[in-house]
């Protein structure tokens, strides 16, 4: 992952990698196969362009796990910061996923209110592959019909050795 800051900010501090465990609550709603990053910016307000080596194409959303009114730790959870901008850019002969955050100090999307600096933990979700599960009556049903296509067949066999 390469993390890339512009817009009226050019410095970018404290980045880190965390996985969806670290972020203080799991997310029920979504996964993080790519892991969360964090980033404290000393600026008013930032561009951030996080791109994605190696994962060719991404689809929303980014989400966050912090307070949506920023400073505030009572309101913190996980949210989806609509403003990420998901795209792809051609890197050496590779497409490589990205997505643009537009961040604002004391904003949606900083975790600490107007302090001259934000703050951003997030990373793109994908919603969790759901496996269907059989019920006791489903159990039953699809037992009893495994067992009758076991005696169909048992009893095809016996027709062909007369």
């Amino acid at each position: 992952m390469t993390v890339e800051v512009g817009g009226a900010c050019s410095a970018l501090q404290d980045v880190e990698t965390t996985g969806e465990d670290d972020a203080g609550a799991p997310d029920a709603s979504f996964d993080y196969s790519l892991g969360l990053v964090g980033f404290r910016l000393p600026c008013a307000s930032a561009s951030v362009k996080l791109y994605f080596h190696g994962t060719p194409f991404l689809t929303q959303p980014y989400r966050k796990y912090g307070p949506t009114t920023p400073g505030s730790p009572g309101t913190t959870t996980w949210y989806t910061l609509d403003t990420a901008g998901f795209g792809s850019e051609l890197i050496g002969g590779q497409t490589v996923a990205t997505v643009t955050l537009p961040l604002s100090d004391g904003a949606l999307g900083d975790d600490t209110g107007v302090d001259g600096e934000i703050v951003d933990p997030g990373g793109p979700a994908q919603t969790p592959v759901q496996v269907p599960a059989l019920g006791p009556a489903g159990v039953l049903a699809l037992s009893a019909l495994l067992m009758g296509a076991g005696a169909v067949a048992r009893r095809g066999r016996r027709r062909l050795s007369s």
